[in-house]
């Protein structure tokens, strides 16, 4: 089954009036800024909330032109409602650690600002989840976002629904009423509550949070929520749909396998070693070499990534976290519990009564015969390393010590959840271990070993910043309000393979993939801007080959079932799609960046913005008339503006533009007030080209069959070279020089024009071949013509049409490019690769970025050329095209002292009619050469 609804929103809602735009989609309580990814998914909610509204029986044809049949849509129906009549919803999937919490929360924001402008009707908001714990989560974030002060969420129990005033609505306050979603019933029993009493006819806004069909009673339940929302709306929040009706109404599918592929979190390593037979024998021979040498494994590269974190440290302190192995077991307390067994093997490995170098070799074998992470992202590169590892290195990394030696116990005061551990030779504690009443191991488990010290506070609550504590030992109580980035190993023992087993498990790993490298970037390093590091290039390098075990998860587990059980519930949330990275696309060996080399711009952020706001003349009279008829308070309270600001409009800080963005003056302000007030990127300057283009190492593929793809890949790379070296004027001179013969020349010129068909390349995925582009071969096909799934090559009609037509014209004798002394070019893909050329949007108010489809650089005598080429023109309006403009503009303007010609060209068939766009229109190749 395919999301739909996603694809509605991004390709078929076009033209929303600007008062739907007038929404603040970036920030979040007092000092948190909301990613792109959680932005997109509530632009397109707004988009389907506008479609709604306007015509409801259009987006239902949209449904059925986007491929739902007949026969689909009868598996769609709940209860006695057919689809049709259940499009009032938006499902939202999005993975554990993708902060879809924030994004519901926001919704409620945007569903209040809607609401106040008239735009959407006045009804009551409803949040239902199924577990307390996550009702608590949602509760944390409301305080946080009620910080702000600008809106204030006030959470409300659904049983005092009838007691409040229900649709009490004001300028900066709402009411939103929430309760378990498995305590909604037909009765009224304890805390159970029979629905009818809260119908409201149908008129809730309703949000769900991991409220899924499932069993019979759920599937009541999934009746009960949609006559809540009846003649309101239906918003589905989850990391694992399962269900036809919320993957075909998904509005934004930001799943576990697009989380991790996009760049987020750390990627995941299942081992298919397991934790064998971990129960105790009837003799209570608990420590059989077997065991033993499994947990090793697992400690042995937990001490190397901690290792790894040591030279990321010494670098720069804050950066990355300090790792934790986490052991989470079915049994605590039990005689033969599985975290006793754990407790004892760890006891001996700490005595050094183990196999280091058996345990390590095994560790290493494991890897090399199952290198890859999940999804296809990538493969283990770091085992020869592994190899290296030295045993003391390991007791350092673990147990806080140099040398071997007996487990001590530290109790922490009042606290019957906790227990301590340390080496006797050390001063530094090493393990934590967290579950209810473990005080009890006193009794038996731990007889027999010392009890150090008694120390005055949990650890568990600040486990982040914990750095001493390696180890991390407990049950099911992890999934309880716990959030860390540290976890780089997990093991779990007999968790068990049935669906409330996985889905804890799936937890656990969802809040194990977090990560930080530093500020709040939650991106992996190849997806970052390093210039915010302020390093040297050696360090940043350095950083490069240390970071790929920090960024890794490795999930070990106690038998094959529960590994293939994990498997299939991951790959489920990638949507059933395997993807895999490419091989052999390389980068173009004729590119010596010494001798030409290939410079690129860096920005850096900066103070406030002091450039000119750009403004239609319509525009400035209305805001100049609202700021005559208001006093300078009322302005700046009812707007939140800055004093800043004020002064820039008396100032008339503004550059004319001919085009109107039509949104209200009270957007306009806000708008202006970002401007002036939200630090902007500024040009740093100009460096080498190293690791700003990076997609080409990124092209992923569903393609079964790919390996007979990348050898074809391999064989038409060896012929470009091969054939380049033997060019016509080449084998002319090589003649005259009597290197070779006349017929030796003939026979290499022919097999330029030999062309080999290829099962795969030419036909599933076409390919272009340049001596001039940074890397070998450049994939490309239209996406409509796609029968396998890419990612990160040339999709867009318009840039395929681009390379074909520069090949033409490369062909003609007369063409210019012959006149420079060298000249090159890249593709860029949005988001992936590093460059690009900051703008604001006028529209949305907020900093932006200008991502060019392709880079060209040029050098004839000493002039030095850069240019942006865009073949896809004005496709996303003009007024959007503006601010482009401008944000080009004012780069060129700061980068003028570095005497470099620079420019953009939007190569189009066609004029706008506005004179400062169509100077950058070229129709043809003559503005590039």
């Amino acid at each position: 089954m395919k999301v739909i609804l996603q694809k509605i929103a991004e390709n078929y809602i076009k033209d929303i009036p600007t008062q739907w735009l007038n929404i603040d989609l970036d920030t979040f309580g007092i000092d948190y800024n909301l990613f792109d990814y959680q932005k997109q998914a509530l632009e397109n909610t707004v988009k389907v909330l506008y479609q709604y509204q306007l015509d409801k029986e259009k987006l239902y044809q949209w449904y059925k032109l986007e491929g739902l049949t007949g026969e689909i849509e009868e598996n769609l129906t709940i209860g006695s409602y057919p689809f049709k009549q259940l499009i009032n919803r938006a499902s939202f999937w999005m993975a554990t650690g993708s902060g879809k919490t924030i994004v519901m929360i926001k919704l409620i924001e945007i569903l209040h600002s809607l609401i106040k402008n008239s735009l959407i009707p006045q009804k009551p908001i409803m949040i239902l989840a199924p577990r307390d714990e996550i009702l608590n989560q949602i509760k944390n974030h409301i305080e946080l976002f009620n910080k702000r002060g600008q809106l204030y969420i006030n959470l409300i129990n659904l049983k005092k629904w009838e007691d409040t005033n229900q649709l009490s609505f004001f300028d900066n306050q709402i009411n939103v009423y929430y309760y378990r979603a498995d305590n909604i019933t037909e009765e009224n029993k304890d805390k159970q509550i029979d629905y009818k009493t809260f119908l409201n006819n149908g008129n809730w806004y309703v949000l769900l949070d991991e409220a899924h069909k499932g069993d019979k009673q759920e599937s009541k339940r999934q009746l009960y929520y949609t006559q809540f929302s009846k003649n309101g709306f239906l918003f589905n929040f989850s990391a694992t749909f399962k269900d036809d009706i919320d993957i075909i109404t998904t509005v934004y599918n930001f799943n576990l396998q697009k989380f991790l592929s996009q760049g987020y979190g750390k990627k995941i390593y299942i081992a298919n070693s397991e934790f064998k037979n971990f129960k105790p024998k009837k003799d209570k021979e608990f420590s059989s070499e077997e065991k033993k040498l499994q947990l090793a494994k697992s400690l042995i590269l937990f001490a190397y990534i901690k290792e790894k974190a040591k030279i990321i440290k010494s670098i720069k302190e804050n950066l990355y976290h300090y790792p934790l192995l986490i052991t989470l077991a079915n049994k605590v307390h039990t005689e033969d519990a599985e975290l006793k067994i754990f407790f004892i093997l760890l006891s001996e490995i700490a005595l050094d009564k183990f196999d280091f170098e058996t345990a390590k070799n095994e560790l290493v074998k494991d890897l090399k015969e199952n290198p890859n992470y999940i999804f296809g992202l990538d493969e283990i590169d770091f085992i020869q390393e592994i190899q290296t590892f030295e045993k003391q290195k390991f007791f350092e990394n673990v147990f806080n010590s140099k040398n071997p030696s007996k487990i001590e116990y530290v109790r922490i005061k009042g606290n019957d959840r906790e227990i301590l551990f340390k080496l006797k030779n050390s001063t530094e504690h090493f393990m934590l271990i967290v579950a209810d009443k473990i005080i009890k191991w006193e009794d038996d488990t731990l007889e027999g070993y010392e009890k150090s010290e008694t120390v005055e506070e949990s650890l568990f609550k600040d486990i982040n910043e914990r750095k001493d504590i390696n180890i991390l030992l407990g049950s099911r109580i992890f999934t309880e309000g716990w959030d860390s980035n540290r976890p780089n190993v997990i093991n779990f023992i007999n968790i068990g393979v049935n669906e409330e087993a996985v889905k804890f498990v799936l937890q656990a790993i969802g809040r194990g993939i977090r990560i930080n490298p530093f500020n709040n970037e939650r991106k992996r390093f190849d997806y970052l801007n390093k210039e915010i590091l302020n390093l040297p290039r050696e360090k940043i390098a350095e950083l490069s080959n240390n970071i790929k075990p920090l960024e890794s998860l490795f999930v070990f587990a106690t038998n094959k079932k529960v590994i293939k059980a994990i498997l299939e519930q991951l790959r489920k949330q990638g949507e059933t799609l395997e993807l895999r990275t490419l091989k052999n696309i390389e980068k173009n060996k004729y590119i010596n960046e010494k001798q030409s080399p290939l410079l690129v711009p860096e920005f850096e952020e900066t103070g406030v913005n002091n450039n000119p706001y750009p403004i239609s003349d319509e525009e400035l009279n209305e805001l100049e008339e609202f700021i005559n008829n208001y006093s300078e308070k009322a302005i700046l309270i009812k707007n939140n503006a800055k004093v800043r600001t004020l002064k820039q409009i008396k100032n008339k800080k503004f550059t004319k533009t001919g085009t109107k963005t039509g949104l209200p003056i009270e957007k306009l302000i806000k708008n202006i007030d970002n401007f002036f007030n939200k630090p902007a990127m500024k040009f740093k300057g100009f460096s080498i080209l190293e690791n700003q283009i990076t997609h080409f190492k990124r092209i992923q593929t569903d393609l079964e069959d790919i390996q007979t793809l990348e050898k074809e890949l391999l064989e038409i790379i060896e012929k470009f070279y091969k054939e380049n070296e033997f060019d016509f004027k080449t084998l002319e001179e090589k003649v005259k020089k009597g290197e070779i013969s006349f017929e030796e020349a003939f026979r290499l010129s022919q097999q330029k024009s030999l062309y080999t068909a290829y099962k795969i390349l030419g036909n599933i995925i076409d390919y272009n071949l340049f001596k001039e582009h940074y890397y070998v071969p450049i994939l490309s096909k239209e996406k409509s013509k796609q029968t396998a799934y890419f990612r990160n090559i040339i999709e867009n009609e318009s840039e395929i049409r681009f390379l074909r037509e520069l090949k033409s014209y490369l062909d003609k004798p007369d063409n210019k490019a012959k006149e420079f002394d060298w000249w090159y070019f890249s593709k860029l893909v949005e988001k992936v690769d590093l460059i690009k050329i900051p703008y604001f949007d006028t529209q949305k108010g907020v900093y932006q970025n200008f991502y060019p489809d392709f880079i060209f650089w040029m050098k004839k005598d000493s002039k030095y050329f850069i240019k942006f080429v865009d073949p896809k023109g004005v496709q996303h309006g003009q007024r959007n095209l503006l601010d482009k403009i401008q944000g080009f503009e004012d780069f060129k303007k700061e980068a003028q002292k570095e005497n470099l010609d620079i420019s953009l060209i939007l190569l189009t068939k066609d004029k706008t009619g506005n004179e400062k766009i169509d100077k950058y229109i070229s129709l043809n190749f003559s503005a590039i050469f």
